[in-house]
């Protein structure tokens, strides 16, 4: 607009950023930039719904039209949001978190509200504090493979609290019921329960354990764990854990214990409902732990 002369000299308007190059006040040449994606992108993006279950993947973005669905046509993204404000960002999340949990995935200052609105937020590098605070978790390295292992990371917690946790209560039950038909006398179930406790804690111990695998996506191959700190700090998280569910456990089981013991000479009803009370302490302790 500045300068009409040189409207008709200009290549047509296309994607990118552009950038016109005068020499003495003349027209010399048209120099056009545009964002690459990942190596990567492609592979990782399509591997979210068959291996992690996920319904929906979409790009939410502050760009114009051009750039983000010439992005979006890169990786393999359908689902399209450009030019986008802080504000617009937050009310899509909120309203998707409504009908389905959802995963925010962000580098930017103006993502820091969405991060909070989702279910789970996880800020991409380290471009700002504000975006870490506001983050469920963080992933110090910009790298999809991260992303990934962090997915991994969590489903392998969750499935081992669960079966820590629901085994051991299963086990407990079904140890109640040899005890309340007069099977086990009160010191041999809560002997029976301490034996259980100990399985318990050293299933849940497993968590840190490095696995052989940590991702799924680049190129269909198993990935090796890499030794960085972040895994390192991933695997202590995993024994403190561990060491506080242990603990909470070991004192419901000695007070199970001593319970046992006083109700040697107890009716079977007095032993059924001692058990259900150790039973119940047992899963609140179980729930604090983890």
């Amino acid at each position: 607009d500045q300068q009409p002369n040189y409207t008709g000299l200009l290549p047509p308007v296309t994607g990118g950023l552009e950038c016109v190059v005068l020499i003495d006040a003349s027209y010399a040449a048209t120099l056009q930039f545009r964002d690459e994606v990942r190596a990567d992108s492609s592979s990782f993006i399509s591997h979210l719904q068959p291996n992690h279950h996920f319904d929906r993947v979409m790009l939410v973005s502050g760009d114009r039209e051009s750039e983000v669905r010439y992005l979006a046509e890169q990786v393999g993204i359908e689902h399209v949001y450009f030019s986008q404000s802080p504000e617009q960002k937050l009310e899509l999340v909120r309203n998707e978190t409504k009908t389905a949990k959802t995963i925010f995935l962000g580098d930017g200052i103006n993502d820091a509200p969405s991060l909070t609105a989702a279910t789970i937020g996880i800020a991409f590098g380290q471009n700002s504090d504000i975006t870490g605070e506001s983050a469920d978790a963080v992933i110090m390295d910009s790298s999809l493979l991260n992303v990934d292992e962090l997915l991994h990371i969590g489903d392998r917690m969750r499935k081992i609290a669960l079966q820590s946790a629901v085994g051991g209560m299963a086990l407990s039950v079904i140890g109640m019921g040899f005890a309340g038909l007069g099977f086990l006398t009160p010191v041999a179930g809560a002997i029976t329960q301490e034996i259980i406790d100990v399985f318990a804690v050293l299933n849940a111990l497993r968590a840190a354990i490095p696995p052989k695998t940590l991702s799924d996506y680049v190129g269909k191959v198993k990935i090796k764990l890499p030794s960085h700190s972040e895994s390192h700090r991933t695997h202590r998280i995993g024994w403190l854990r561990a060491a506080v569910l242990g603990a909470n456990d070991g004192i419901v089981s000695t007070a199970s214990l001593i319970v046992g013991i006083a109700a040697s000479h107890a009716t079977h009803k007095d032993i059924v409902v001692a058990g259900a009370a150790g039973l119940v302490a047992g899963a609140m302790s179980m729930a604090a732990g983890e």
